[in-house]
């Protein structure tokens, strides 16, 4: 009974306990732990990478490889699958940890989670303001910084809320990235021109809610 309570859902082993089974389910069945990410495995060969995140399992083989490993979790988890191809019966659109994964005739397609972006709009009150073709700050408003006053109570934990939000985004979108580290730099000590940098990253947002990864099919070896 100790055994068990320790496992439950949100205590502290909870999770180190999970990804202890999967790891031993996943090697049982001939797979590798990367060293680098212990969440990613490969099987060598059946030319599979698999990335576990927390109960979420994403495959890629063949089609026949796929369903191998399918019955192979089944044996150990209850699961339910979904599998995603240009082929009769298979989803040609999935979201993947919110993200949204495509397949087209012409190749893969990655886009990060549209909800993200309005809700940061939605914050800053940008989604009421004229757009911008820019998302990083001016020269005037990094001279304003050291003059502005420090953000205090409600207004800092809504920057440092809104800024944590847009650096998630940026693992998805690389047009923001040197934006939105340039805004997370002030979480510590916010002032008033830092939410202005908020502001401007969410009116660019505003002008291209969405960035689309596309990664076209191509011939072995190229």
């Amino acid at each position: 009974h100790v055994t068990l309570l320790a496992w439950l859902c949100g205590t502290r082993d909870a999770s180190a306990n999970w990804q202890e089974e999967v790891a031993k389910c996943m090697v049982k069945r001939g797979f590798e732990m990367c060293k680098y990410n212990p969440c990613l495995f490969r099987q060598l060969g059946r030319k599979m990478l698999c990335l576990v995140h927390g109960d979420d399992f994403v495959c890629v083989a063949d089609a026949s490889d796929l369903t191998w490993l399918k019955d192979q979790l089944s044996e150990s988890f209850e699961i339910k699958t979904k599998l995603m191809g240009l082929k009769e019966g298979e989803s040609n659109e999935e979201r993947i940890l919110n993200r949204v994964i495509r397949v087209t005739s012409k190749g893969w397609e990655y886009e990060a989670d549209q909800r993200h972006a309005d809700l940061i709009m939605q914050e800053t009150g940008a989604s009421k303001m004229s757009t911008l073709s820019h998302p990083g700050g001016d020269k005037k408003v990094i001279e304003e910084e050291e003059q502005s006053e420090e953000l205090q109570g409600k207004e800092a934990t809504r920057f440092r809320a809104v800024a944590a939000r847009s650096s998630y985004l940026a693992a998805d979108r690389p047009d923001i990235q040197y934006a939105v580290k340039e805004i997370c730099r002030r979480m510590a000590k916010p002032v008033h021109s830092d939410w202005n940098k908020l502001v401007r990253l969410a009116r660019y947002l505003k002008a291209a809610p969405r960035l689309v990864w596309k990664f076209c099919w191509q011939s072995e070896g190229s």
